[in-house]
């Protein structure tokens, strides 16, 4: 019976390791792109001029050919229909009028420098993990448990999480770099719709206001994982990571889970 036992248990251990070598291979040859992803700030290459790497050189066309005027288009004409109000009614006290032209004024000022302060605190953020992430290719976002070092049941274990958390960071990261092109194209019309913010108006001003305010949580998301990288490596050349490879796993795993936890603590926050 114990040689059949042992029989059984090593061909359980190669069917496991052939059904789950296809998902230790995917995370093998894309950690490194999906670590470049977790730090990385997509940015222009120029900010007073147009750049051209990736896609901002059409964001940039499209930015001033069609964004920036609809924009100045939509604020004349709720400065026209804020006029009008006015006109036609005692809706607005002093108050609100001096109010309504201080944000006119800032809308404009807005408007016409968005692009350059999306792109100064894009380029911004990725120096800012450029500074505080070590040397990369010391650093492993996944750490994976070897037979040896759990038997079957740990590395099952070890790999399906992994596999979990990589998706899921990956969907993450990817959606963060989507959002970032899409308040560098949609800030102008925000600013415009948060001018208005008087009497039934406020309703839309304080949405547009709270919308816009997320732009600052995503941008910020990659400075927890910077520095927890930077950590990992620190406690990785000095931590005592024995027992037969959990402690490193255990390790390895923490990066990613603050990496899939931290956005959504930064949101609730700005919530």
């Amino acid at each position: 019976m114990g040689a059949l036992g042992d029989i059984i248990i090593g061909a359980i251990q190669q069917l496991l390791s052939i059904l789950f070598n296809p998902i230790e291979k995917l995370i093998e040859n894309h950690a490194d792109a999906l670590t470049d992803a977790v730090i990385g700030t997509p940015h222009p290459n120029a900010i007073f001029s147009r750049p051209t790497n990736e896609a901002w050189p059409e964001l940039y066309d499209y930015h001033w050919d069609a964004m920036v005027p609809l924009a100045l288009f939509l604020w004349a004409a709720v400065i026209g229909i804020i006029i009008l109000l006015e006109s036609m009614s005692n809706f607005f006290s002093s108050y609100h009028r001096s109010k309504l032209k201080k944000r006119a004024f800032t809308g404009l000022i807005g408007i016409l420098s968005w692009w350059w302060i999306a792109a100064l605190s894009l380029r911004f953020m990725e120096a800012l993990t450029g500074v505080l992430v070590p040397n990369l290719s010391e650093v492993s976002l996944f750490e994976t448990l070897s037979f040896s070092a759990m038997g079957v049941l740990g590395v099952v274990i070890a790999l399906f999480t992994n596999f979990i958390l990589f998706v899921l960071i990956g969907l993450l990261y990817f959606m963060r770099h989507i959002i970032l092109y899409l308040f560098v194209l949609m800030m102008p019309i925000l600013i415009v719709l948060w001018i208005p913010g008087v009497g039934p108006f406020s309703l839309v001003s304080g949405f547009m206001k709270r919308l816009a305010g997320f732009y600052v949580p995503f941008l910020f998301m990659t400075v927890p994982v910077a520095l927890l990288f930077r950590l990992g490596e620190i406690l990785g050349s000095n931590a005592d990571l024995s027992m037969g490879g959990l402690g490193a796993w255990l390790t390895g795993l923490v990066i990613p889970l603050v990496a899939v936890i931290s956005p959504f603590v930064l949101f609730w926050q700005a919530g």
